[in-house]
């Protein structure tokens, strides 16, 4: 009787923190009240959690980290900058499409601003475009989570631009 080479079990994956959050926007009052405080108090938090993932790594391999968030303005994207400081992976989980999270998350007070977000379009308002355009930088280093709408705009990505 001939035996069958012995198949060896593939590798233990490396463990990975994955991090998601939400909060609340620029807007809310006690937000703004205390912003200052928050962020401090984050950049706590995720320092504590980051000397944690590196003490897990004596124990074996360990993947970068992964913060996901919707990247809404306000406490959304005050996060992902710091995990994006960090050098932790960004992902952004969005069911409607880039074009139109970054549409809502613009917070157009016109339907013509509206309108023209979720066509790729320049609003008219200044503030209505800052946050758009914040919101889109940070979608340009992230994972993005497949949606409805348009071709390489809602494709998967990482560190690249994406055209329009």
């Amino acid at each position: 009787m001939t035996s069958s080479p012995a198949i060896a079990a593939p590798p233990i994956p490396p463990a990975r923190l994955n991090l998601a959050v939400t909060g609340h926007r620029e807007g809310n009052a006690a937000f703004a009240a205390n912003r200052s405080r928050i962020e401090i108090i984050l950049t706590e938090i995720l320092g504590i959690i980051a000397d944690a993932v590196q003490a897990e790594a004596s124990h074996g391999a360990v993947a970068t980290t992964r913060l996901h968030s919707m990247l809404a303005e306000g406490f959304d994207l005050m996060v992902a900058e710091q995990a994006l400081a960090r050098k932790w992976e960004l992902v952004a989980p969005l069911p409607f499409g880039l074009d139109l999270n970054i549409a809502i998350n613009a917070l157009p007070a016109t339907a013509d601003d509206a309108r023209a977000m979720i066509a790729g379009r320049e609003p008219q308002s200044m503030d209505v475009k800052r946050c758009g355009d914040q919101v889109d930088g940070r979608a340009g280093v992230a994972f993005l989570a497949r949606g409805p709408g348009r071709g390489a705009r809602q494709s998967v990505c990482r560190g690249t631009a994406v055209s329009r």
